[in-house]
């Protein structure tokens, strides 16, 4: 798939913490044992939502109770989740933090007249649960252009590659499994997001020059209500400790979809294909991909007479990484394998040189960069 980044060839390892994130914070009501519980929950509340365009200054804050709510002549009340309340508060230029400390009266008195004096004048799309009888729950305001990708298509398109793969992608085991399945799972769904994490512990990959065997594993998180963008990420790892911190991570590949107007078609036509796809390779496929970066000598390949100067022109103009990382990534490699011969050695070093940037986003990005090198 085209938009599909990689850094297939990375030798060098990273650790991911996508997944040990989510473990770390998730309450027990967004955890989930198996992808039945979790599509359940999804579906649940997704079975009678509506989506309205309102021109924020015909609604009115009120209060029911003690609570506020959300009114307007096509519906009777809308109750507020906690995200749907900061977007509401967004819409109105109001801070939600400090409208949730204030007593409900005067929150809906600064609610009221943001939504009539300070926010835009176009519409926006209000995103709610039909409870019936006029009443619902507000779960995302966005704008209208906003393309949702339905959590639900997401997890029926986990679900249906394990089925069609005999139930292989499985939630990676821990040391409390079996006492503590909750705590284990990565599975998770809260009121306005959905995020697995499920692997293929059976089928090992025995990279060449490797000691330890790598496994597939794969994250897929979405958010319909404008709290994240559809993502896909496909690795190889080493393992997966109780913390769930990914260790030994390599042929990362990703793929992110902004929830824009083309979002939902591009989701049909490019993610779940992609994730298809990576299931059904063989092991034979992953070898050949590392294997043909070993055997590309990078004197043959840089033009000119293969000089370091050349090699790292070369480089930089194959992968568009910043000179300084391809030079920290030559020396990484001479350090790390005594030669700088190969596609192979050089993606190795800019792989380990990438270690020392801070941030994963940028590390993994340098990472894809680099197999630019790899020759199809």
């Amino acid at each position: 798939m085209n938009q599909l980044q990689t850094n297939a060839g990375a030798a060098a390892p990273t650790n991911l913490y996508h997944l040990s994130r989510q473990w770390a914070s998730r309450p027990d009501d967004e955890r989930f044992v198996t992808l039945e519980g979790l599509r359940a929950a999804v579906a649940l509340r997704t079975e009678n939502v509506r989506t309205v365009e309102i021109q924020p200054k015909e609604l009115y804050p009120d209060i029911v109770g003690r609570d506020v709510v959300l009114k307007h002549r096509k519906f009777e009340r809308l109750d507020f989740t906690h995200w749907s309340f900061g977007q509401t508060a967004q819409v109105a230029k109001a801070p939600a933090a400090y409208l949730r400390r204030l007593p409900p009266e005067l929150t809906t008195a600064l609610l009221t007249h943001g939504l009539r004096v300070d926010s835009d004048k176009g519409e926006s799309a209000f995103y709610y649960e039909d409870q019936g009888e006029g009443a619902g729950t507000l779960r995302a305001v966005t704008s209208p252009s906003y393309g949702r990708i339905f959590d639900l298509d997401v997890v029926d398109a986990v679900m249906r590659l394990n089925q069609e793969q005999g139930g292989r992608w499985v939630v990676p085991a821990s040391s409390y499994t079996s006492h503590n399945p909750k705590r284990a799972t990565t599975l998770y769904a809260s009121d306005r997001d959905v995020f697995c994490f499920l692997c293929d512990p059976a089928n090992p990959i025995q990279i060449p020059g490797q000691q330890a065997p790598s496994y597939r594993g794969f994250i897929v998180s979405n958010s319909e209500t404008g709290s994240a963008s559809f993502k896909l990420m496909l690795m190889l790892y080493e393992k997966v400790c109780d913390n769930r911190i990914i260790w030994g991570a390599r042929h990362v590949e990703q793929l992110s979809i902004r929830h824009n107007a083309g979002a939902p078609a591009r989701f049909l036509r490019e993610a779940a294909p992609a994730l298809e796809d990576y299931a059904e390779r063989s092991v034979e496929q992953e070898v050949q991909a590392i294997e043909r970066a070993q055997n590309l000598r990078l004197k043959t390949a840089a033009p000119g007479e293969g000089s370091y100067e050349d090699i790292l022109r070369w480089v930089r103009e194959r992968t568009g990484i910043a000179k300084g990382i391809i030079e920290d990534g030559w020396k990484q490699a001479q350090t790390e394998e005594g030669k700088v011969d190969t596609a192979w050695d050089m993606v190795q070093g800019i792989t380990a040189a990438a270690r020392s940037i801070p941030h994963t986003d940028s590390r993994i990005a340098v990472e894809q960069a680099a197999t630019k090198l790899i020759p199809n």
